[in-house]
């Protein structure tokens, strides 16, 4: 039998037995934009809240990622802007201090299922869509010291 004895966990290994181990229950993140938290003081950050994904998220986004041969030259396409825009709808649950070009905040609006409504949904830009997309598949957040002071 081999044994493993004071076997380091370097920070490449952690991430290996990361992707093995189980999903968390639904947790809620924060969550601003590098760009602004490197750039411009805490109070004009935009907050955003969303959940992490689960295992039935992950199976329902690789279901909906639908192929298409059926064109011209049957070239491959994806389905990735809908899938994109179904995970946002999924896991965005709130946002802050959101606004637009002019400075005027962007209210969070749901709608009857209590998910954002898509209204809100079509103002978030596709750079920001893109970057709210990788900060849910990575449940990245604020540290403890970016969120002190902040509230929701």
């Amino acid at each position: 039998m081999n044994t493993i004895v004071n076997k380091k966990l370097t920070p490449e290994l952690q991430e290996k037995l990361n992707k093995l181990r189980g999903y968390s229950p639904k947790s809620v993140f924060i969550w601003t934009p590098d760009l602004f938290r490197l750039n411009t003081p805490k109070e004009e950050w935009p907050l955003f809240k969303f959940s992490n994904r689960d295992a039935k998220d992950w199976a329902d986004a690789e279901d909906n990622l639908l192929i298409d041969l059926t064109g011209e030259g049957n070239n491959a396409r994806t389905n990735t802007a809908n899938l994109r825009l179904m995970i946002l709808k999924n896991h965005l649950l709130e946002w802050k201090n959101y606004k637009d070009k002019s400075g005027k905040v962007i209210p969070f609006e749901k709608d009857e299922e209590g998910q954002i409504s898509d209204a809100c949904l079509h103002r978030l830009s596709q750079e920001l869509q893109l970057e709210l997309l990788e900060a849910i598949n990575t449940e990245s957040c604020l540290n403890e010291e970016e969120k002190a002071g902040l509230e929701f």
